[in-house]
């Protein structure tokens, strides 16, 4: 697997990356920079987009009509793109007003049409983050707790295993969900040592692939349903990669900007 660097968006925090379906284009937040980011393979150009507050996460509607975005401040709003005009709608949901030093940081939609959302402490030091479960209805349930840093919430290929990680604690964890959207037997999926970095995002075809965030060193790993590591993508400082489309996988990654291409190395 090669990676190559498409467009230098000169991201501070580039986090969420979604393919959208309808747009036939890239989308991807970049938190610390308070911007909205668009890549489309079709001209290979890049837009960004600013915004008043900070978007965490992305996840387009089934109609295509928009986004719902997870904000800095726990909330979850519409939001709309209208050409190139950009719109942001009314609030959905706000989670966690109790928790002040808090933010969103990752989330996904399952077949059913809920949200599972992570929220983490903006400091990166107290465990006060959780996984949230949104029914479409806009009801909330806090599914796990416990999280310094929660990240990439994923589905196995059949929906029957949901996977989310605490970045500090190098590991992702797996749960049984079951229909209603409950979970259950939480596992240790993959534990990471501290030579591998932390693992960050993530998405799941026939297994689970995970972005691990390390430093300045290349690294994004590939892992299947059996929990073993099977190797690094080369991209630097790799954030999450999206369900892969077209037979291309994407990933945002947090400056410095990674080299050209880099050549995959199992280890």
């Amino acid at each position: 697997m090669d990676a190559h660097c498409v467009w230098e968006a000169g991201a501070q925090l580039g986090e969420g990356p979604v393919w959208s379906p309808s747009r036939n284009a890239l989308f991807a937040v970049d938190i610390r920079g308070s911007r909205l980011l668009r890549y489309t393979p079709a001209d290979g150009r890049g837009r960004a987009w600013p915004l008043e507050e900070a978007a965490c996460w992305l996840v387009e509607r089934a109609d295509g009509a928009g986004f719902v975005a997870g904000l800095r401040s726990r909330r979850l709003v519409g939001l709309r793109l209208d050409g190139e005009r950009l719109t942001i709608g009314r609030e959905l949901v706000r989670l966690e007003e109790d928790a002040p030093g808090n933010r969103l940081n990752d989330a996904m939609a399952d077949a059913a049409g809920r949200l599972w959302v992570g929220s983490m402490d903006d400091a990166e030091q107290d465990a006060s983050g959780s996984l949230y479960r949104v029914g479409p209805d806009g009801s909330v349930e806090r599914a796990d707790e416990g999280y310094t840093v929660s990240n990439g919430p994923a589905l196995s290929p059949d929906g029957r295993t949901l996977y989310h990680t605490d970045s500090p604690r190098r590991t992702i964890f797996a749960f049984t969900l079951a229909a209603d959207g409950t979970l259950s037997g939480k596992r240790a999926h993959i534990r990471f040592g501290e030579e591998d970095g932390y693992p960050d995002g993530m998405t799941c075809d026939a297994g689970a692939i995970s972005g691990s965030r390390t430093g300045a060193a290349a690294g994004s790993a590939a892992s299947g349903r059996t929990g073993r590591w099977t190797g690094w993508c080369g991209c630097r400082c790799p954030t999450s990669p999206p369900a892969p489309s077209a037979g291309r996988g994407w990933t945002s990654c947090s400056s410095p900007p990674p080299p050209r291409t880099r050549r995959t190395e199992n280890r």
